[in-house]
């Protein structure tokens, strides 16, 4: 077997799904502050190599051993419950956790499925309904592999043409550009009163401005389109341009550009 590498994870289609369902699977039992997952890995490969594998038609254990790797213990036939009740307790509290994980992989197989079927949808929504946004572009603190995919849920406030919409943010997101693609978004289908404290952005002092884009006027105040390094464009932001003192060549850079095309214009 030859797995992907860490940074071009582009060996296959199937071990990259693979890695997207130990990861969603992770995420059911994993704790907000993301300590607790390696603990979960052997029961987490336990679960995998014991499931069923639709290519093949059987579990990669019996692929491997030539017999399913069955958790059964008849506890009737090893000891009496009077003699060793603790151990009697434990070996309940094992199969039924076999259980839950068999029970918890085959619902991560199918949330992978349900995603990839999602993102092959087109997706419309109106001004007041409620959406789950993507964090696949938000730097959010905590391992990126273990954070949720959608948070939410957030309210529509308008389309911007057919393929983006502006959402109404909590403050504590106020530094987002709060316009994202139609493919960053899923309807909601929870209840409010269900909603889930929001994970908190990554600290940053300062903001790394990597090129400006465009420039208007407002109130006769000058305002630069701004796109920040690391982030991806749907992020840029307007800024004005007293906030850019700590950016000087680049609105330099910038304004000499203007000044520049609109000499070959004349």
């Amino acid at each position: 077997l030859r797995l992907s590498t860490a940074y071009h994870p582009q060996t296959d289609g199937q071990t990259e799904r693979m890695n997207q369902t130990l990861e969603h699977y992770l995420r059911c039992f994993i704790d907000t502050a993301q300590i607790t997952w390696p603990k979960l890995l052997p029961s987490a490969e336990f679960a995998c190599n014991n499931a069923i594998n639709i290519t093949i038609g059987i579990s990669p254990f019996e692929a491997l051993r030539g017999y399913q790797a069955d958790f059964h213990i008849d506890i009737e036939d090893d000891i009496t419950k009077e003699k060793v009740p603790a151990a009697t307790d434990r070996i309940h509290k094992l199969q039924r956790l076999r259980e839950d994980l068999k029970n918890r992989w085959r619902k991560a197989t199918e949330a992978q499925a349900n995603q990839y079927n999602k993102r092959h949808q087109t997706l419309t929504f109106k001004a007041k309904d409620l959406v789950m946004l993507s964090t696949k572009n938000l730097r959010l603190k905590g391992s990126k592999k273990l954070l949720p995919t959608f948070i939410g849920p957030f309210r529509v406030l308008n389309a911007i043409g057919s393929q983006a919409y502006r959402l109404s943010l909590p403050t504590q997101y106020n530094r987002i550009h709060n316009v994202f693609h139609v493919s960053l978004l899923e309807p909601y289908k929870g209840k409010l009163k269900d909603e889930l404290p929001m994970p908190e952005l990554e600290d940053d002092d300062e903001w790394e401005v990597e090129e400006i884009k465009a420039k208007t006027m407002r109130n006769k105040e000058s305002f630069y389109l701004v796109k920040w390094k690391g982030w991806p464009s749907e992020y840029n932001q307007w800024v004005s341009a007293d906030d850019m003192e700590h950016a000087p060549k680049i609105v330099q850079k910038f304004e000499k550009s203007i000044k520049k095309a609109s000499n070959k214009t004349l």
